[in-house]
């Protein structure tokens, strides 16, 4: 990695650390593929750690999020670009 992005990125997170990088962000986006180790990686107990005024953006594949537990879920918006099925999902939440 180039030694001058060091400087821009206060934070790196692994995969082991999802839940705590959902609880700490006020903006959360999505990119993900859908590959067998992110199918399904934002997860409910993921999604349940983010804050209540947090914003969720996916432009990743809709099988690298539990969209059940989106729905379900308490924070102020969601946003998903690609989703699991056929339908466009679009959330605001209040």
């Amino acid at each position: 990695m180039h030694s001058s992005w060091l400087v821009l990125v206060a934070q790196v997170y692994g995969p082991e650390l999802l839940n705590k990088l959902m609880a700490e962000s006020d903006y959360i986006v999505n990119a993900l593929p859908v590959t067998e180790a992110t199918l399904g990686v934002i997860d409910a107990r993921a999604i349940a750690s983010m804050k209540h005024n947090a914003v969720f953006v996916n432009v990743g594949r809709g099988k690298t999020v539990d969209e059940t537990a989106l729905i379900q879920g308490r924070f102020s918006m969601a946003y998903m670009c690609t989703c699991q099925y056929s339908v466009a999902l679009s959330l605001l939440i209040v």
